[in-house]
């Protein structure tokens, strides 16, 4: 598995939509928030790990990664759909275009299954339907997916722990790389 962080953005306004509770109206915008930043990031640090609409402002911070893992994992991740979008590589334009080889294949995925499905696609390879239902759950996928800060603190807070393995890697990687994982925790 891996997994790169590509970009953040919206740090900057979410703690200024954050920090406009606490704005009188009267005041001048340009005027006010020069003042007020070193505050909103203060306030951002305590207000993240509130949940129940407290910590609103992370869904401003949006976030793009480019992950590559099996889709035994894929399938988990599916599960968080609410404020992430997905985009992927294509099994069903890409399957039969050439054989497959032991690197498109997670660590730990049995040797057994590997060499069964590439045996299939020798004997099927124009039958997509018959490799898709075949492939086997360890078959790595790449995909960009656009989420936020407040969907990953979610993801952390379930997955933290996990069984399934992957999950702390996802997890150490978006922690080691994010620009602000104090608010993840």
């Amino acid at each position: 598995m891996k997994v790169d962080i590509i970009e953040e953005a919206g740090h900057e306004w979410a703690l200024y939509g954050m920090a406009l509770s606490y704005k009188d109206r009267k005041l001048n915008p340009e005027d006010w928030w020069p003042s007020q930043r070193a505050k909103a990031e203060k306030r951002a640090v305590i207000l993240a790990g509130k949940d129940g609409g407290h910590n609103k402002f992370l869904e401003s911070i949006c976030v793009w990664l480019d992950i590559e893992a099996p889709r035994a994992w894929w399938s988990e991740m599916d599960t968080y759909r609410v404020g992430t979008t997905k985009q992927s590589e294509s099994t069903m334009h890409t399957l039969s275009k050439r054989p497959p080889e032991r690197d498109d294949f997670e660590e730990g995925t049995d040797d057994y299954q590997i060499q069964g499905f590439i045996v299939l696609w020798e004997q099927v390879k124009s039958d997509i339907h018959r490799l898709k239902m075949n492939l086997p759950e360890g078959f790595l996928q790449r995909r960009v997916i656009c989420t936020n800060y407040k969907v990953l603190r979610n993801i952390i807070g379930q997955r933290e722990g996990h069984r399934l393995k992957l999950w702390q890697t996802f997890i150490d990687e978006v922690l080691a790389q994010a620009e602000h994982p104090e608010y993840l925790k």
